[in-house]
């Protein structure tokens, strides 16, 4: 979604279950944990909800993955059932209700040697864009600094949750007048005994 928006994470909150699992207690990890990310960057003032839950009970054959996205001028949603379709609707369209889409994990425009690969396919783009760019045939899509914003908020809501479920604010990783390319945030003196 950071992508998509071409904004990024300013501030994290976050919310846990206890552990251990209710419906599974051999397992540690709690039923769900919930985490709210305001984004500001480019004034869209989006707030991004994440919600995993992977120890309850789902139907059989059933991912575990649903999205959905509401916007200023629609909204739209992925399948819930086996039963079910993706649907979208549009503000503008003169639409009544959510109409059903046919999108599907699987691409239609797929070469062969995709078929088979893990994700529905999906798995081979990823190989074939990191070839390229170690390759030096295509860049990266994502560089270093939008990787780490885009994981760090996923550690920042752990923290939140270890600290009562606190809003904490995002770092900005990068390069500015402040911070030059590639300097580390760490200190020299903590950076000392820290992992290398």
């Amino acid at each position: 979604m950071l992508k998509a928006l071409d904004d990024r994470v300013v501030e994290v909150t976050a919310m846990s279950a206890a552990s251990p699992s209710y419906s599974r207690p051999e397992i540690s990890a709690p039923d769900f944990q919930v985490a709210l990310m305001e984004t500001m960057k480019t004034g869209k003032d989006a707030i991004l909800r994440m919600m995993c839950s992977f120890t309850q009970p789902t139907p059989p054959g059933r991912q575990n993955h649903w999205y959905q996205i509401i916007g200023t001028r629609g909204c739209l949603g992925l399948e819930r059932s086996g039963r079910d379709r993706p649907k979208m609707w549009l503000a503008d369209a003169r639409m009544h209700d959510m109409a059903e889409v046919d999108w599907r994990r699987q691409r239609t425009d797929a070469p062969t040697e995709a078929f088979g690969i893990g994700h529905g396919g999906n798995d081979y783009y990823v190989h074939t864009a990191f070839r390229d760019a170690v390759s030096g045939v295509n860049p990266l899509e994502m560089d270093v600094y939008d990787a780490v914003e885009t994981v760090a908020p996923a550690i920042l809501a752990v923290d939140s949750i270890g600290k009562g479920s606190v809003p904490l604010v995002m770092p900005d990783f990068q390069p500015n007048q402040a911070r030059a390319g590639a300097q580390t945030l760490i200190p020299d003196k903590e950076r000392d005994g820290a992992m290398r």
